[in-house]
């Protein structure tokens, strides 16, 4: 976007399936503003994947990992938030787009990863 008075332009269709993928899907009415995902890092990831979906997946996956990797259980009184384990999952995501992508077949064996009281 030019500037401020520019009205924003829709998302292409790759750039919504690919927010989807990644976990930052807007909600109705919503824009790109309102996410950590901006529609120049979309277009940057599909340019850097050749428009394949799930290597762009895997960069934006990537992304939100770094992103989050400063993040910590925060125990404040009676609440806590779980802030560590938005690492887990992106890691969990990047394995599995790892795999879509290399043809790699990981172990499927249940594993227990974490025991929560």
């Amino acid at each position: 976007m030019a500037d401020d008075n520019q009205t924003p332009v829709a998302e292409t269709a790759m750039q919504k399936t690919l927010r989807g993928l990644v976990g930052e899907t807007l909600a109705d009415g919503a824009d790109a503003s309102e996410s950590m995902v901006t529609a120049e890092l979309l277009d940057a990831w599909l340019e850097a994947s050749g428009n394949n979906l799930n290597k762009a997946a895997l960069l934006g996956w990537q992304f939100k990992l770094a992103h989050w990797a400063n993040l910590v259980t925060v125990i404040d009184g009676a609440s806590t938030r779980q802030f560590s384990d938005l690492m887990g999952h992106a890691q969990d995501m990047i394995g599995y787009y790892t795999d879509l992508t290399s043809g790699a077949a990981r172990s499927r064996r249940t594993r227990v990863g974490k025991i929560v009281r």
